[in-house]
């Protein structure tokens, strides 16, 4: 017969399975540079829209300074040719640390977002690649498809969640122009503080076979600064290898990145059913053995 301890064990084994998720990238720029794509060790190639000089790393932090019309920087969390592909009851969430370090209140241009995307095997690998403006910046993205979170950073601008189709001519992130908004814009009624450090997330969760629920948060810890979640409930995309980010600004002003984790995770509720397999099985097995 078997044993009441085995028994325990099975149960504790069937529910330890993981519940967290799969971590493809924990980006903190430990080696103080940029250009290195070791996905292995945590560490991207990062690409400007403009010039390497817009861009400074030191370790533990990416500062990107955005000129008179905005920069974006982005980076691949895939090898090429592979995108990560999202199932049902999964979520592709980005959670990252940012700040704005500029010495005083951010005014009026200061749209900041985030988005993923999948390339379709058109990689950039050079800073200069355009991206704020028009001519290469087409042919470079026309085929990226993707999410975005777009929104201002002082009380006057709205929020929003937008979604890029392949075979889209226009700028990546710099210009919204080429995006459809999902749903309608959200008021924001308030304002980033310079030099506070704020979480933000991005989820993508594939709620359907045809329905992906996108959601955005950025919060200091007790102030949550904005807060959207849509649905694209048409011709959804669930493939992804490309993150970026990008700040508006009519004055030169930057933006710092401490951390930027991406991964897949299960949903709870798929995460639970698995558990719950797994005790039946062992409860099953328990019967077989004691008949």
């Amino acid at each position: 017969m078997i044993q009441k301890q085995q028994i325990i064990g099975i149960l504790a084994a069937a529910c330890a399975l993981p519940l967290s998720g799969n971590t493809l990238i924990n980006e903190t720029w430990a080696d103080g540079e940029r250009f290195t794509q070791d996905l292995s060790n945590n560490s991207m190639a990062w690409f400007s829209s403009s010039g390497t000089s817009t861009v400074d790393v030191s370790v533990g932090e990416l500062r990107q300074n955005t000129g008179g019309s905005g920069r974006h920087i982005l980076g691949y969390f895939t090898d090429a040719g592979s995108p990560v592909s999202i199932g049902m009851g999964e979520i592709l969430q980005v959670n990252f640390t940012v700040s704005f370090p500029r010495g005083e209140p951010l005014g009026d241009g200061n749209d900041f977002r985030v988005g993923v995307w999948d390339s379709g095997g058109a990689r950039v690998s050079a800073d200069n690649h355009g991206g704020t403006g028009t001519g290469s910046a087409i042919a470079d993205f026309e085929n990226y498809a993707g999410y975005i979170f777009a929104g201002g950073l002082d009380e006057s601008r709205s929020i929003s969640i937008r979604k890029r189709n392949t075979g889209t001519a226009g700028i990546l992130i710099a210009s919204t122009s080429v995006y459809d908004t999902l749903g309608s814009t959200q008021s924001d009624n308030l304002t980033a503080t310079p030099g506070v450090v704020y979480d933000g997330v991005l989820s993508l969760a594939r709620t359907g076979a045809d329905e992906m629920s996108i959601s955005y948060s950025m919060t200091d810890g007790t102030i949550t600064l904005a807060e959207i979640t849509r649905v694209d409930a048409s011709g959804i995309y669930t493939s992804f290898d490309t993150v970026g980010f990008v700040m508006g600004s009519n004055v030169a002003d930057a933006y710092v990145l401490n951390q930027v984790e991406i991964s897949v995770i299960p949903e709870p509720s798929a995460a639970a059913a698995l558990s719950g397999i797994a005790v039946l099985a062992a409860v099953v097995f328990y019967r077989r053995r004691t008949r």
